[in-house]
């Protein structure tokens, strides 16, 4: 459909906006009034709530309350991939953008600029769909699975809806409501939790693993904890099962094993062994040095595996072939499951990063922690950054002590004078590296560095105005926010994006 010109979209927009506004904005307004209602009520309340009507209409109101990712993030499913999962959270805070194109729409009507920025919105917003439900395609397509056209006619109609909506409001027969976001996170809810949790259940992919020839067929499968050593790991061991199984394939399926055989098989089979054992010490131990929970499910997991693994040492030892044949598939899905499910829970960068960022005090507390991207000078000034956050620290540990000293709020100020310019430097350069390398990453960095700049405003203007007192919980929340955006954001776009080609 051709897009129309300024005038034609704004005498029909002219046209429309009465009727427009008589069905939507008493709905739309009461919509709005129940959100700023519920969003102050508590964890306990929704629960006492959602126990009293089915899921399905528990959902639905939650979908018309929502106003950030937080509000829907105990709604939507997990399918345990982490890429197709970012990208489930992603369209979902689009949808929820929808919000604020209805706050702008309530307080300054229709206009030129509102109109293109609606119609901005919504193009990106399907573009990002286009791109996700392309992504979800490629990595089912080569495994034939037998639902994968039905999977794939679901995302031609959402696309369609999609589509028949933005020419609605490029046409001026519509604007965006309330209403519009809950049909919107309706398409989006009901495909991640019925169609995408279904289809890309780890047991679906059974065949991959069975399959496997090299680590890259099943490392997508793999979540990463955000702990670095651990996530290394998990890629080592599963990469020491497959190469097993390899040299399984190699032998002759009726002929005896040869003594070196079985040698070069006790061989991988130990180092399997060690590296599992060494591993489940270094979990445990992080899980001691952090207090994390999870202690004694971890440890009956690992026994449990353990013992998985003595009854293959022994077919390993005896040159068993057909007992050894079922140990990639049961070993490697046994693994993932346990990674994605226990491991996640218990190692998730929230459940410890707050906790190692309170005690940091230099560069060497978390440079651990933080990713490298393989890029000099986004690493050179990610180090720098965190290095003048960590500075803000000393100041807030004198603050604790010398509560009424009002010149350290004027030190404060000019680190985040320094970390303000530094993020500018750093953002404006990293953007022009994105733009040229990973274009479709570009969104998703500039919204999330917009969010930062802004939170450090706000902290300055705060701090000059004596409005706010210097704590820990600043600086946590300065750090948490920092390393996050390293460790999930730029590693996506560096890193694991690289993986994946």
């Amino acid at each position: 459909m051709p897009l129309t010109t300024d005038n034609e979209m704004l005498k029909k927009a002219a046209l429309n906006n009465a009727s427009l506004k008589e069905k939507s904005s008493d709905s739309d307004k009461s919509n709005r009034e129940v959100s700023e209602k519920v969003l102050l009520s508590k964890a306990d309340d929704n629960k006492t709530i959602s126990n009293k009507i089915s899921d399905d209409a528990w959902i639905r109101w939650v979908m018309q309350t929502a106003r950030t990712w937080d509000d829907l993030a105990n709604v939507i499913k997990l399918t345990g991939i982490d890429e197709v999962d970012e990208d489930h959270k992603k369209m979902a805070i689009y949808a929820l953008e929808i919000n604020n194109l209805v706050s702008i729409f309530e307080e300054d009507g229709f206009s030129l600029s509102y109109i293109k920025r609606q119609n901005e919105f919504l193009e990106k917003f399907y573009n990002y769909t286009v791109t996700h439900f392309k992504r979800e395609e490629a990595m089912m397509k080569p495994f034939g699975f037998s639902w994968f056209e039905r999977h794939q006619d679901q995302h031609g109609e959402i696309l369609s809806q999609m589509r028949s909506m933005i020419d609605d409001c490029n046409a001026g027969r519509a604007t965006i409501s309330l209403n519009l976001k809950v049909a919107v996170l309706e398409w989006v809810m009901v495909h991640i939790n019925k169609v995408d949790y279904h289809d890309f259940s780890l047991k679906n992919w059974r065949p991959l693993f069975l399959n496997a020839t090299k680590l890259e067929d099943v490392s997508h499968l793999i979540k990463k904890t955000g702990v670095e050593i651990l996530d290394k790991e998990h890629l080592d061991l599963a990469a020491i099962v497959i190469d097993f199984d390899q040299m399984l394939m190699e032998t002759s399926p009726n002929a005896a094993l040869s003594i070196s055989q079985i040698e070069a098989l006790k061989s991988y089979f130990a180092a399997f062994l060690k590296g599992a054992l060494a591993h489940f010490a270094d979990e445990e131990k992080f899980i001691c040095e952090y207090d994390l929970k999870g202690m004694e499910e971890q440890r009956e997991q690992h026994a449990n595996f353990i013992v998985m693994l003595e009854e293959y040492n022994e077919a390993c030892l005896t040159g068993d072939i057909e007992k050894l044949k079922g140990f990639k598939l049961r070993i490697i899905e046994w693994w993932i499951h346990h990674i994605n499910q226990v491991d996640y829970r218990s190692f998730g960068l929230g459940n410890w990063a707050a906790k190692m960022l309170e005690k940091a005090r230099v560069w060497d507390d978390v440079s651990g922690f933080v990713k490298l991207m393989g890029i000099e000078e986004i690493d050179e000034y990610h180090r720098k950054m965190t290095e003048y956050a960590l500075e803000f620290s000393h100041i807030i540990d004198r603050t604790i002590k010398k509560p009424n000293d009002s010149s350290l709020a004027k030190e404060a100020t000019v680190i985040f004078e320094k970390l303000y310019k530094c993020a500018e430097e750093h953002f404006s350069m990293e953007e022009k590296i994105v733009k040229e390398r990973y274009p479709k990453f570009l969104d998703g960095q500039q919204e999330q560095h917009v969010i930062f700049l802004e939170q450090l405003r706000t902290y300055m203007g705060d701090l000059e105005a004596s409005r706010v007192q210097l704590t820990q919980k600043m600086k946590v929340g300065i750090l948490n926010w920092w390393v996050n955006h390293i460790n999930v954001t730029d590693y996506n776009t560096f890193i694991a994006n690289k993986e994946r080609v």
